[in-house]
């Protein structure tokens, strides 16, 4: 019967796709819970297959299936995230139909039904687990000198059109009810976009204009704080020290802001510079870490700080302050997409740990 094929296709399915998503709750997350919900599905689908009066099974005939070719579209995969959404989708439909057919065949579709929505409920809490995948490397912050200039949001939307990848707002001499003007401004143009918008320190301000993250100084609020107003936001931790940065990442940071690396003439409290060294002790230390290097980083020494280990760097005035702001961008793009011909090279010296 062929509307047994199309079930036994879509159990296959299924199961495919379940073993996908349930490794990365077991091996990738090592999350005992998502594996006993994963556990819990496996049985719903075999009592579900159970069900019919007849084997699905015995009517497969896969060497006649018209859509066996593989499409393309499925033989790419740029990151682990497209992995996970690629073979929720394939459960989800797969469940969705069989939960139609079995009410043709005398299944009982009510399995179907139950495990369908304890998937979507899994692909929620697996995805909000999931480390994010954030592009650092070009990270624009706006300055209160920059913000007077009546054309800074025209300006800041051609660096991003240019490739900013992530904008930070950040300005200490407004109100709040300006800040939170500019900052919608500024959240409608990086969704516009597609890249994050951060907020420096406020976290009302954050959620007010439902922010992507908060960049946190070493006098703010506690990560541990932070997290717990902000949820799966981005919370980035700055700091000046080895032993600073050491915290953050082991607190949960999803990045720090390292520096300052060179001096700055854009924070007037800004700590003495630190050097790219303590960039290499950091990565040394923690591979996986994701490390922006911030202070005094300009068009001549970004390749070193590169080559330091950093993941990207912040940019303020060699950006805001240049003649050409957007051609600033595509230079540091340029810069930034020569960095594997950069770590051809020798690295940065990591004998010694950075204080």
């Amino acid at each position: 019967m062929e509307l047994l094929r199309i079930v036994d296709a879509n159990l296959n399915r299924a199961r495919e796709g379940l073993r996908v998503v349930e490794e990365i709750g077991r091996f990738y997350l090592n999350d005992r819970e998502l594996y006993l919900k994963f556990k819990q599905l496996r049985h719903l689908l075999k009592d579900g297959e159970k069900s019919f009066e007849t084997a699905p099974y015995l009517f497969r005939q896969s060497e006649i299936d018209v859509g066996a070719e593989s499409d393309y579209l499925e033989s790419e995969r740029k990151n682990l995230n497209e992995v996970i959404t690629a073979n929720f989708k394939r459960v989800e439909e797969s469940l969705r139909v069989l939960e139609e057919y079995s009410k043709l065949l005398r299944g009982k579709s009510e399995y179907f039904k139950q495990a369908r929505f304890i998937t979507y409920e899994l692909e929620k809490v697996i995805m909000l687990k999931m480390p994010k995948s954030i592009d650092y490397s070009l990270y624009l912050v706006t300055d209160d000198v920059y913000l007077k200039d009546p054309s800074i949001f025209s300006v800041i939307e051609q660096c991003i059109m240019s490739g900013v990848t992530v904008l930070q707002y950040r300005a200490k001499e407004k109100t709040s009810r300006e800040m939170l003007r500019e900052a919608e401004r500024l959240r409608e143009m990086t969704k516009k976009h597609g890249i994050p918008l951060i907020i420096n320190e406020r976290m009302d301000l954050a959620l007010a204009v439902d922010a992507d993250g908060v960049h946190m100084g070493q006098d703010d609020l506690t990560y541990e704080k932070a997290k717990r107003y902000l949820g799966d936001r981005i919370i980035g931790i700055s700091s000046s020290t080895y032993k600073q940065a050491k915290e953050a990442i082991e607190n949960g940071a999803d990045y720090i802001g390292h520096g300052p690396i060179f001096p700055t003439p854009t924070k007037k409290d800004a700590h003495p510079a630190c050097g790219m060294k303590s960039i290499a002790d950091i990565r040394i230390e923690f591979p996986d870490a994701k490390i922006i290097a911030i202070g005094g980083i300009n068009l001549e020494n970004s390749e070193r700080v590169i080559k330091a280990g950093a993941d990207g760097f912040a940019v303020v005035s060699a950006v805001l302050g240049s003649v050409d702001p957007s051609g600033a961008v595509k230079r540091f793009k340029d810069i930034l997409e020569g960095r594997e011909k950069i770590y051809e090279g020798e690295r940065y010296d990591t004998t010694n740990k950075s204080p």
